[in-house]
């Protein structure tokens, strides 16, 4: 039975306004990444999921630090909640524990929450899923590396990102954000670009 929505009026009706009138929405960083820099254990296949039980408190640290940095959008920690990937994680309630990542971010006070899911461990098709020794070229993170398999060969130098959040923003982009393994200065950094001191 489908669960009714959570999500105020007033966030649905408000959403489609901002992203038409601007200034654009910033939205948070790389949740995993962020975790994994805490030192939180990320293990397969649930990766950040997984902190939703046991690791709540530096869950909502890092949700919250994106807050601070100006996102207006937090992500929950729900990237791999894949029927595939739960039923291999044996999660006896999926559903609580999602609804636990909804609730961890939505205490830090976000204007919005948004829900991530990822493609099926880290690909498009199941077929494709690696076994847990392979890695290799990764999306969105360059060279694979199993511990840390996000993070990219070659990061994008912060004064790059800075010129892309300002030249996105002046062409009128409705959303800035930055992706898996980017510091949470980056979202600092599109927050100053969606909302430029005059």
């Amino acid at each position: 039975m489908p669960r009714a929505s959570t999500t105020a009026p007033s966030v649905r009706r408000r959403l489609p306004a901002r992203l038409d009138q601007g200034p654009p929405l910033v939205l948070d960083g790389p949740t995993g990444t962020a975790l994994e820099d805490r030192g939180i254990p990320l293990p397969p296949p649930l990766w950040s999921l997984g902190a939703v039980r046991g690791h709540t408190d530096a869950l909502a640290a890092v949700h919250r630090g994106y807050v601070d940095a100006g996102a207006d959008v937090v992500t929950t920690a729900t990237f791999h909640a894949h029927p595939r990937t739960l039923a291999e994680a044996r999660v006896e309630d999926p559903e609580g524990l999602v609804e636990e990542a909804v609730a961890v971010a939505r205490m830090v006070g976000a204007p919005y929450v948004a829900g991530g899911l990822g493609p099926v461990a880290d690909c498009y098709r199941p077929q494709d899923v690696p076994d847990d020794e392979a890695w290799g070229v990764l999306p969105n993170g360059g060279t694979g590396d199993p511990r840390h398999a996000f993070r990219g060969a070659a990061p994008v130098p912060r004064a790059e990102f800075q010129a892309f959040a300002g030249r996105m923003a002046q062409e009128g982009a409705a959303v800035l954000g930055s992706c898996c393994g980017s510091p949470v200065a980056f979202t600092a950094d599109a927050a100053r670009a969606a909302r430029p001191r005059r």
